[in-house]
Parts: structure tokens; sequence; C-alpha cells
């Protein structure tokens, strides 16, 4: 190792007055230049495109790449050349094999959909022709699943009954089949897959429990006889219907239904035990059905009260694209059930695809899933199928039966085809009771225990997630249980990014590495410094909270100095994990460096990536702080180099209103305040009483002849003379007396002049009497019920955010100008306090105005008495002073309210957003439009929701690089960034830098994988074979079940290939988790963990030294 720290670094050694640290230190490069498209292209790749689907058209001739297109879109073309009749004779096999499933499973299923039994075997035949020439899945066996069939058949019957409107249920299900294939080849055309990972495997586990569960309870009709059963899907309303119909009880149904359900059971647990023997389970469920049928035909038993299907109709798929209906005040219903039906079904088919991918060593394509699937649905829509997926028990019997290619689902289609043709009046007889045992016998393997037993060992907040997910969908219903989870599953992720982790780091005695003090006890600190590791983008979302937390290390520190009679110099702040920051994230910077330097304290960064460089470049008050001598490419050189100048002595929900979002939104307020103000500055009677831009000015033309030029000319000298002052006092701050006076001295003068000239008489408009006296108590006029407590709770919920966040934000603003600090908490239970009191004190809401606060921060106010004083000013008007401001006229309020909100339209800052984020700008454009042409709180969740969507993205996208050694050192860093970074023939080092969770870890593994077959590829040139993938952890602060399945199928894959996994600098969590799971713990042995990426080369290389190669 390069550079080490000479001496003790032990906790005595801070009494000793001078610390020797001897490094060389290495420049911090800014990425090459590139063009705002270029990067916009570049991200748009990396969200959309992370497994780069066009690279195989690169160099190709354009007959070629007609070839390579169409069978990229057709994947049948790729491998039909080559298919030979060894294929054929494995495919047969295992088609004919999943047809004797698929029958029986199709029959039951349809049932369960509240559909005609006829129609789950129509799903059986066109969906898995149509799969078989876009899929890309080997093992996929196409066909109904129970879990879509009970979502589909219980949200249809929520409105519209299957028994009394048979033919509309039919309708609305292949209605809501055509949507949710529609929504789901969007998804892959559109590239939008990561959609689909926000139900992460928690979620999954405990829906699929809970719904299994709900499917098997509505068995119980079939396999006890009852007639009349609930129409609920809830634990308690069927429990509580077969206790209640006890007397429609059927011994002779419980009997045989018990016979064939123990037997469907007993050889489904043979085949789990061996599964050489896979056909005993894959068969039974026909055979079952054979025997019910014979059993029922030959003694009548339809006559003891043993129900039967009936008859069948006989042939193929009818065309039902003219059943399709896109309008009708069922189309809500529709829209809903394809979207969550769709939604469910793509991730168990693609789930299930890829699980088997996995074990063959073969690569399933997602968005090519998602086509395959959309299409096979839209088109199963037309053809009288409702939907259809990749169902694991079809497929795992398709894998064992050895299945080589989709012809497997050909096959199948085939023998359902002469089963449609030719077999259909065999199945008059079969029993419902053995219809249910099967549905049973599928669905209770969906109980998956153990994995919920790894989930507990591995992440209790997942646990949590799961059991939302089981008692949601049992106790409630099922898709408000899996809304539940999915809810909570992304408030968890959003946590991360509102709360990211964020540590003290301390030095490794001995060396020159860093890490986390907490982690590494025998870390300590170094006097004078204080050196924080962010391990997450900065943005509007954290940057408060990270502002607070770091302060708060400062006070801490500062409280320790007497003790250790060491002053903090430096605060050092490694930026490695740090891959994005937005607007508020410069404004992180600024308000931390002014901060800092009221207190002598000095900001160091350590290894900023690409895109925080050219940001702090760009804007205003940040720029010096990339001056070469104040950036460092590690901690450790970084304390080095300033040790050697020492040688005597050493809220979170607010913050989803970003500084873009808040910039646009009061600009287009401040625009439809002021226009609104054209109401009493030209004298109208007749004004709109929409708040649009369009309706405002609209109004103002239609009613021309109302205008008053009294009116117009009062208001203008008023108008003018507020916006004089004002100029006065922002040019000398000084003055600040002028503006603050002025807007008293116009109601003064205004008041005088229409008094004396009556000009009431002459059109201009007054307040007209005041009520005298203090405030009434209101609180008798509150109003907690009624068909308006929605609107009040909406109403008080957008304008509680907008104030609470102005009023924090102005607080905060003169608080750094006075180097003192505003706790955010106590700020918002003082607002939230004052505003409860005023509303029962006939108060409206109030916060801390800017233009106010700046007046006060002028006038050289100390502390909150200046609050008093002003109320009992206030007082006095109220109590003697009411009867002058009679004769006031509109307009000057409205001239005084105009010259207010006019700051508000802050030009520089939206200029500095331009230049800093594009992406922010936009946002900022969409509040300001928003609010002047839709509505105030429209733009305002317009906004915020591009916001967030960008925050997802970011999460569901992290960034991800590969790092490459800076010659002549130990060191590792972005290849993209640091252009003389060279390879390390035989290893591939990529940094992940961003917590690994359920709605990242698909991308994450896809990105991996794309870049080991860029390395395959390159290994005929290099003749250099791809041995060690190591995984820089550093930033990956977090893990969750889903995280843990990402490494546990990532192995699976290296290993497939003789590529060893490495894990250089895990953080606690993610080794706690990593350890408690299975298949994953042998990989924190320790001779296979390291602190740093250059110990990991160092030590795979054995004898070599970490060159430039």
């Amino acid at each position: 190792m390069e550079g080490k720290f000479e001496g003790d670094m032990g906790p005595h050694h801070h009494h000793n007055p001078c610390v020797e640290i001897a490094m060389e230190v290495h420049k911090v490069e800014t990425p090459p230049k590139r063009s705002w498209f270029q990067k916009l292209k570049n991200r748009l790749k990396e969200t959309f495109f992370p497994d780069d689907p066009l690279r195989q058209f690169k160099g190709q001739s354009t007959k070629q790449k007609w070839l390579l297109g169409f069978q990229y879109i057709f994947p049948i073309l790729q491998w039909g050349p080559h298919y030979n009749l060894n294929l054929l004779k494995s495919d047969v096999i295992s088609g004919l094999t999943i047809a004797s499933l698929a029958i029986p499973q199709g029959i039951s299923y349809a049932k369960l959909a509240n559909l005609p039994p006829i129609v789950g075997l129509y799903s059986s035949f066109v969906p898995p022709l149509v799969y078989a020439m876009l899929g890309s899945s080997r093992d996929l066996a196409v066909g109904p699943v129970s879990i879509a069939s009970l979502l589909m058949g219980s949200m249809l019957r929520q409105e519209v009954s299957p028994t009394l409107e048979p033919l509309l249920f039919l309708q609305l299900a292949f209605t809501s089949t055509f949507f949710a294939g529609l929504f789901q080849a969007s998804l892959g055309f559109l590239r939008l897959g990561f959609l689909i990972d926000f139900l992460s495997k928690a979620t999954l586990i405990g829906f699929m429990a809970g719904a299994a569960i709900i499917v098997s309870l509505q068995q119980l009709k079939a396999l006890l006889g009852i007639t009349h059963f609930t129409k609920e899907m809830g634990l308690v309303p069927v429990m509580s219907s077969v206790f209640h119909n006890t007397k429609e009880w059927s011994w002779q149904t419980i009997l045989m239904g018990f016979i064939f359900l123990v037997f469907l059971l007993v050889t489904r647990h043979i085949s789990i035990k061996k599964p050489k023997l896979f056909w005993v389970s894959a068969g039974a469920p026909l055979l079952s059905v054979v025997i019910s049928t014979i059993f029922v035909f030959v003694f009548k038993a339809q006559n003891q009260g043993i129900s039967v299907i009936g008859k069948l109709e006989q042939g193929l798929n009818p065309p039902s694209w003219n059943m399709l209906h896109f309008h009708g005040h069922h189309i809500g219903l529709v829209l809903k059930t394809g979207l969550i039906t769709g939604i469910i079904s793509l991730t168990e088919g693609i789930a299930v695809g890829r699980t088997f991918a996995a074990l063959k060593n073969y690569q399933v394509d997602g968005n090519k899933e998602m086509i395959a699937i959309g299409v096979m649905n839209v088109v199963g829509s037309t053809t009288s199928c409702y939907i259809t997926t990749g169902a694991f028990s079809r497929s795992a019997v398709n894998h064992n039966a050895g299945a080589k290619t989709a012809v497997s689902n050909i096959i199948m289609a085939v023998t359902v085809m002469v089963t449609l043709l030719f077999l259909m009046p065999l199945f008059r007889y079969t029993p419902n009771l053995v219809l249910g045992a099967i549905i049973v016998t599928a669905v209770v393997g969906l109980v998956d225990i153990p994995a919920a037993y790894q989930i507990w060992k591995v992440d209790k907040f997942d646990f949590v997630v799961m059991l939302c997910a089981f008692f949601g969908v049992i106790f409630i219903s099922v898709e408000e249980g899996l809304a539940l989870a999915v809810g909570i599953s992304i408030f968890k992720m959003v946590l991360q990014m509102t709360r990211p982790k964020t540590v003290v780091l301390g030095n490794i005695p001995g060396t020159d590495i860093f890490r986390n003090k907490h982690q590494y006890q025998d870390a300590v600190s170094i006097p004078g410094f204080l050196i924080i590791s962010i391990q997450a983008p900065i943005s509007f979302a954290n940057s408060n909270y990270l502002n607070e937390r770091i302060l708060r290390w400062i006070q801490d520190y500062e409280e320790e100095e007497t003790k250790s009679h060491s002053d903090l110099r430096f605060l050092i702040l490694d930026l490695a994990a740090v891959s994005a920051i937005d607007a508020n994230g410069v404004m992180f910077f600024q308000e931390l460096r002014r901060v800092l330097e009221k207190k002598g304290v000095e900001l160091v960064l350590v290894n900023p990536v690409g895109e925080v460089m050219e940001k702090l470049q760009k804007a205003e008050g940040t720029h010096d702080l990339l001056q070469p001598s104040n950036l460092y490419l590690t901690v450790g050189e970084a304390v080095s180099s300033r040790f050697s100048s020492m040688k005597v002595v050493l809220g979170f929900l607010i913050d989803f209103l970003s500084k873009a979002t808040l910039i646009g939104f009061m600009a287009g307020a401040a625009i439809i305040v002021s226009l609104q103000q054209l109401k009493a500055l030209l004298g109208i009677t007749h004004f709109t009483k929409e708040m649009g831009l369009v309706p405002v000015m609209s109004s103002v033309f239609h009613n021309t002849k109302e205008w008053s030029w009294q009116t117009i000319l009062m208001g203008f000298i008023f108008l003018v003379f507020l916006l004089v002052t004002r100029h006065i006092s922002i040019k000398k701050p000084k003055l600040f007396w002028v503006s603050a006076g002025a807007p008293l001295l116009s109601v003064v003068i205004s008041t005088i002049f229409v008094f004396v000239f009556k000009a009431q008489n002459q059109g201009i408009s007054v307040i007209g009497k005041l009520e005298q006296g203090l405030n009434p108590p209101s609180w008798n006029m509150l109003h907690f019920h009624g068909h308006h407590i929605g609107l009040v709770l909406k109403t008080g919920l957008i304008t509680g955010i907008i104030s609470l966040t102005e009023g924090i934000a102005v607080g905060r603003t003169f608080a750094a100008l006075k180097n003192y600090q505003v706790d955010g908490n106590k700020e918002m239970i003082a607002i939230g306090v004052m505003n409860v009191v005023g509303s029962t004190t006939s108060c409206y809401i109030t916060t801390g105005a800017f233009s106010r606060s700046a007046v006060n921060h002028n006038a050289g106010a100390k502390t909150a008495v200046s609050n008093i004083i002003m109320a009992v000013t206030v007082m006095v008007t109220l109590l003697f002073l009411m009867p002058l401001f009679r004769y006031t006229p509109n307009l000057v309020l409205g001239a005084i309210i105009v010259t207010a909100v006019v700051g508000l339209v802050d030009i520089p800052a939206a200029y500095q957003i331009w230049k800093v984020d594009k992406f922010d700008f936009v946002v900022m454009l969409c509040a300001f439009f928003g609010v002047i042409f839709i509505s105030v709180e429209e733009g305002l969740a317009l906004a915020v929701g591009i916001s967030i969507f960008k925050m997802v993205l970011q999460m569901t996208r992290p960034k991800t690089v590969v790092l490459g050694n800076i010659p002549g050192t130990d060191i590792f860093r972005n290849k993209h960034q640091y252009q003389d970074a060279v390879s390390i023939p035989g290893f591939l080092i990529i940094s992940i830098q961003a917590p690994i969770s359920f709605a990242n870890s698909n991308y994450l593994n896809e990105r991996i994988l794309r870049w080991i077959q860029d390395y395959e590829e390159e290994e005929t040139k290099s003749h250099s074979d791809l041995r060690f993938l190591i995984l820089d952890l550093a930033a990956v602060s977090a893990i969750d079940a889903n995280g843990v399945m990402f490494f546990q199928e990532l192995r699976r894959v290296l290993e497939k290939k003789g590529v060893e996994l490495v894990l250089v600098n895990p953080v606690g969590e993610v080794m706690e988790k990593l350890q408690k799971a299975e298949g994953t713990h042998d990989l924190l042995q320790p001779s296979n963990l390291y602190l740093t990426v250059g110990e990991a080369v160092s030590s795979r290389f054995s004898s070599m030294k970490v060159v430039s190669c």
C-alpha cells in the first residue's frame, strides 16, 4: 500500500501537538466535456436501455440489420433454423405433459374467474402459440393462472354479477384482458419495465400466500357442496357463509372431495421429494378428472347432490373483438382491473421465466417478455381468451420434463386444440369438487413459509411489508392488500432517500484508510478534522436533513473541544457515493459553506463525481470549492495535505417541495395574485371567479365597459409609488424603512383623498365599514362533518404545506445570516399550534412572510419580542383605529398586494437553475405554467409529482460505474471520469452507488451482466479471461430481501461462467443480512472480503503488484 500514516493515531494522540503524515496528493479530474444533448442521451440510455439491445446491430450491413431486427422481435426466427429432431422429441414429451396439467387447470381457473369453463381452454390454446413466436424463455408454460383469475373475477364482480349478467361480465373480462395486454406491451415497448419492480419479494410472498388462502377458501363452495355462497372474498365473510349454510353441506361431496384432494396433495409431495417423478403430479389432475367423471357418469352421482360442470361448447375459439367495450360507465372498472391483473401476471411471468433461465444459464430479456405477454393478451382478448401468463407449476413441469424450446407451448396448444374439437362432451359429468381440489393443490405451494422465515431473518421491515400484504389480502381485499404493501415498500424507499445514511469516518491505525467509526471500532478521529461520508444523491428530498445532521455533528465536536483541546479546523465531505445533486443540492453546499465560514471552519471535498463537479462549477457561490487545492482523490490525501499546515495546534414531508418547484410555483402564484388585483385596479364590478390566466384575461377584456379611468389613474400612481420605494430599499438596504412605511403611507394618503373629494361617488370602490374590537372566539364555527369535510381537508393540507415550507425557509435564511440554528421540527410545531389557536380566534392561515421578515431583520430585530410589539400595535388598531379605514380604496390594497408579490418572480434564481440542472428547470416550468394555466393546487401537484418521479428514477436506476486503476497508485476510480484510469486484466471492478432494493435489483443485475458480456466480447482481443468480479459496496448503505436475491442470482450466474465474486467494504447492515441469508453467508469469508479495491486486486493477483497494464 502506498502512503501510510506515520505514528500512533490512537485516542491518546489528541494531546500530541504535531502529527506528521506523508502522502502523495493526486489530482481530482473533471469528466470530459459533453453537450447537454449528449448527457441527456446517455442518461436515457442508462435509464431505459441498461441491457443495450441494439449492440448487436453495430457494424452490420443493412440486410443483416433487417434480419437481426426480425429476430429480435420474433425470437423463434433466431433458434428456429437450428431446430432438429432431438429438440423436437424433448419438446413433444414436455408439451404433452404440461397439456395434461393445463387442461384441468384451465377449466378450474376459468370457474375461479367466474367465467364459463370453456374460456379457460380457449386461453390455453391461442396465447401459447403467440408466446412461442415472441417470447424469449425456453421454459415458460403459458396459460391461465390462479391469482390473476381470482383478481379478475373478484374485481369485476364488484359491479357486475356473473350469474345475472353473464354476457356483460364476459365482455368486461375480455376488455380487461385487452387493457392488461396493452399496458404490458406498452411497458416493454417504452422500456418502463422498472415499474413492476415495485412489487418487492416480500410483497409478492405475502400477497401470494394471502391470495392462496382466499382462493382455497373459495373452493369450499365446491368441496362442501354449498349452493348459496357469499360473493365476498375476505376470510371473515367466507367462513361466516360456510358455517351459516351447514344445512347445505353434502357428505357425498365432502367425502369425494376429500379423497381427490388427498390424492393430489400426495402426488404433489412425491414430485417435490423426487423431482424425477415430476410426471406423477403433472398427470394427477387429468387423472382425477377422468376418474371422477367416469364415477359420476356410472353411478349417476349428479342425482345425489354432486354438482357437475355441465355441457361445454365444442370447437375452436370464436372471435371476440366485437365484445370489447371501450365506453360506458364500466370503463373505469375494466381499466383498473386490467392494470392490476396486468401487473400481477406480468410480474409472475417474468419472475418464473428468470428463475428457470438462471438454472439453465441463459438470459431472459425482461422487455421482450413484457411485449410478448402483452401482445399475447391483446390477441387473446380478441379470440375469447382472458388474461394469461407463465405459471410456476406448469413451467416447473415443463422444465423437469426436459423442454428445450418454446415449441413445448405449441405442442401443448395443439393438444388443447384437439380437446376443443373432439373431447369436450367428455367433460359434461366432471364434478366441480375435483376442480376445487385441483385449484387448492395448485395454490398451496404459494404459501412459502421457508421464504417468509428467510425474510424474517434478513429484514424485519420487509417482514412487516409481507405481513401487511398477507393480512390485507385475507381481511380487506386482494387489491387493497396489495396496494397497502406496495405503499409501505415505497414509503421505505422514500425514507431512504429523505434520510440517507451519513456516517463519521475515522482512520484505521497504521493505514491511510478511513472507514465508518461505528462499524470499525478501532478507527480513530483526527484532531481538528470532522470527516463525513454522505451515501446518497443530494436532492430536494434530503438537503435540509443533511444540513441539520452535519451541523449537529459540528455542535457535538464543539462541545468536546474543551476536553480534547482541539478546535475544529476542517470539515471533509467524502462525496464518492453522491452520484447526483439538483438545485437544492447546490443550495446545501452554499448554506453549509456560509455557516462554516462564520465558524472559521474550512470545507474540503473528496472524490466528487463528474455531475456534482459540473453543477457546483456552474452555480454561484460554489465554483471556488472546486479549486485544485480544495479537492482530493481520497480522504487520506485530504487529511495529509491539510495536516501539513497544522504544526502547532490543530420533518421531512415538506422537503418534497424542491427549490425548483417553489420558484416556479411562487412565480406562477405571484402572476395569478397580480391578475386578481386587476378587478380593483381597473374598477371592474363583474369579475370571473376562476384563477387561471385565460379566464382572468378573458373577463378583463369582456368587461372593458366597466373600466374606470379614475380608478386606473389613481391605482397606477400608487402602484408606481410602491414599486419605486421597493426598488430604493433593494438598492440601499439601510433605507429599508422607505419600502416598509410606503404601504401604510399609501393607505393614509388614499383614504384622506377619498374622504376629502368624496371619490367613492366617482366610481372609486372603498372597503366600507369595518368591525371594531379584538378577535371574537370562533371555535364554535369549526365544522368537522358534512359533505364539505373533504374540501377543507384538502385545502388545509395544501395551504399548510405551502405556508410551513415558506415559514421554515424564511427562518433558515435569516438564521444563516446571523449564524444561529433554526430547529425545523420546533418551527413546525410552533407554526402548527399558532394556526390551531388562530382557527379558534377568527384567524385564517398564517406563516412567516419573506417581505416582513426581511424588514424585521434589517430593522435590527434581536428576538421574537418584535412580533409581540407588532401584535400590540395591531391590537391598538383593532380597538381604536378601525373607523379610519372606512374610506380606504380597494385599488390601493390591490397595488400593495402586487408590490408584495412581484418579488416572488425570481428570474436570477430561475436562470441559475437552468445553468445547474435542466431537469429542475423543467420542474420549475411545470409548476409555473401549471399554476397559471390549470390551477394553483394542480400546478403544484404536477411539479411535486415530476420531482418525486425523478427521485424514484434515481432509486430504480442507481449510478453504477466501472472502476479503473490510477497508474502508479493503488487507487481505483470511475473510468469515465478519469480518462487515464486503466483496467486490470482478468478483473471487472464495479462500484454500486445506492442501496440495493426491490426497486433496482433487477436493473443492477441486467446492467452488471451487460458489462460482463462486453468483457467476454473483448476477451478474444485482449487474450484475458474474466476471473474476478469485484463489487465496491462502500456506497451501498442498505439492502432488503430483493437485495439479497440480487447477490444470490449474480453469484449463480458467475459460478456458471467460472468467475469469482469479491466484495469490497460492505457496510454493517449489508454484512448482517448476507450473513443471515441462505446461499450468501460464505461470501463473507475473510478471504473474500477486502477493505479497499486496491487490496482486493493485490490479493487476487498474488505476487503481482497493482500497476498499469
